[in-house]
């Protein structure tokens, strides 16, 4: 695990207030805590491998692992190990979409039949704001089983553009009339920007406008570029024939599947890399603060996102812990990645695992919220601290299913024992009611005042008297 300092955003919660201050300095508590749950989720979830990074306001970072890189050696995940960093690849191309912009080489309203030529099942007046934002209509490439197959079949096999693009079946909708996420649209991206750029390959333009400025030494576009043998790739898993036993991808070529997930997919990377790309990004440090609105510009879209609430030009924006970020979730077959950037605090988090269409949000919800927790100062002034009442503890905390709530009174009084979430929302009450002296425990199993279960992350447990309050810190991790 590599620790580091760093400034942030601090909060500060007085019962349901929510204050935010300028800094923070983490500490190695914080790190322990975030080593901590990896390790705890890695084994709670069943991931096979997990990398994940963290780099704060002033460019230093924490990395940790957890898990294994390959499963038959048993060889454990290292920091400087590479991961596919699926569709995290989008921020990269339309940034370069953008920047081409930005030099006049294209438009946003330019049609695809304005740079290429005409495709079954591809409506040439779609724009290229249109396939950014994903509101084309057209068809996602790899749900078509044959290409499936002949792709995990033919694993040496290169799959040119227009290849793939032969994968295409009938749209879902007009252009411009609803959205739906493919990964088509940036294979066509890909293609316009060699187009513009009179190249047959992206290599280099990826290399210099975004590999090298953001010095991101341990980032390839997969099958365009070779990967140093001294760069070691955690082993994929997925499960080929549905027995229900993950098989090693490793032993495979990666050329059909990274050649056909090009623009759209291919970049391979480090979760400290990419860490370090969504600061780089998101700060500004890639695209004017025009182009960066207009990246950021999103609409609402549907459940199949999963988390993201809005997708804007190459970017989802997510609520975690009732904070907004900014990031790019990513699957290809073997491999889940997720990216998110904190406006707010001015930090980015990656996690990157090598498990086929793993779900990363527990643990990106987990890690985010120790980071809010540690620019949050639970203040309780003096008079309020209460005189007689001990909120002793909870345990087991960190927590998966339930949690013990220990308080003592020491003379007749009304108590209540409620939770909240870090943003001072009631959560559900444990407790409330006349309290003779003596020892209690309550019981918390993860649920709010409906019975509904809640989601992982950093709650706080407080108990109120006519005396005054106290408050313990949660961390419930599923």
């Amino acid at each position: 695990m590599i620790r580091c300092l760093r400034n942030a955003v601090v909060i500060f919660l007085v019962t349901q207030t929510v204050i935010f201050s300028q800094t923070v300095t983490p500490n190695s508590e914080l790190y322990q805590r975030l080593q901590t749950a990896l390790d705890s989720l890695q084994s709670v979830e069943g991931y096979t491998g997990l990398s994940a990074a963290v780099e704060f306001a002033d460019g230093t970072c924490w990395q940790g692992t957890a898990g294994t890189a390959n499963t038959s050696a048993n060889t454990a995940v290292e920091p400087d190990m590479l991961f596919s960093a699926a569709s995290i690849t989008k921020t990269f191309t339309a940034s370069l979409i953008l920047q081409l912009m930005d030099q006049g080489l294209l438009g946003l309203d330019d049609t695809l039949s304005d740079w290429l030529p005409d495709y079954d099942n591809i409506d040439n007046s779609i724009t290229i704001r249109q396939m950014l934002n994903h509101s084309s209509g057209l068809y996602e490439y790899s749900d078509n089983l044959n290409g499936q197959l002949a792709v995990l079949m033919h694993p040496d096999q290169y799959w040119s553009p227009e290849e793939i693009l032969s994968l295409v079946l009938e749209p879902y909708f007009e252009p411009g009339t609803d959205y739906h996420y493919s990964n088509t649209n940036y294979i066509l991206l890909g293609m316009i920007a060699c187009k513009a750029l009179q190249v047959d390959s992206l290599e280099n333009e990826y290399t210099s406008r975004f590999f090298n400025t953001c010095g991101l030494p341990r980032t390839f576009l997969d099958v365009e570029q070779d990967i140093p043998d001294t760069c070691v790739i955690a082993n994929g898993y997925m499960d080929l024939n549905n027995d229900g036993v993950l098989d090693d991808l490793g032993a495979f070529p990666r050329t059909a599947i990274y050649s056909a997930a090009w623009t759209a997919g291919a970049i391979v990377s480090t979760s400290r890399d990419l860490a370090h790309w969504g600061q780089c990004l998101y700060r500004g440090e890639i695209l004017s603060p025009v182009l960066l609105d207009t990246m950021l510009n999103s609409r609402p879209i549907d459940a199949q996102s999963g988390l993201a609430e809005n997708y804007g030009l190459g970017v989802m924006l997510y609520t975690f812990n009732s904070h907004t970020f900014y990031g790019h979730t990513g699957h290809i077959p073997g491999y889940a990645s997720q990216l998110v950037y904190s406006p707010e605090m001015d930090f980015s988090v990656c996690i990157l695992n090598n498990d086929h269409f793993a779900n990363l949000s527990p643990v990106t919800r987990t890690l985010t919220g120790l980071l809010i927790d540690q620019a949050t100062d639970i203040a309780e002034p003096k008079e309020l601290i209460a005189s007689g009442f001990d909120l002793a503890g909870c345990y087991p905390n960190p927590f998966n299913s339930r949690t013990v709530v220990r308080y003592n009174v020491d003379h007749n009084s009304q108590i209540a024992v409620r939770i909240f979430d870090v943003s001072g929302r009631q959560v559900v009450t444990l407790t409330e009611g006349y309290h003779t002296a003596g020892e209690y425990e309550q019981i918390w199993d993860g649920r709010d005042d409906s019975g509904s279960p809640v989601s992982s992350g950093i709650y706080f447990c407080q108990l109120h008297s006519k005396a005054g309050t106290q408050t313990l810190k949660l961390t419930l991790i599923k």
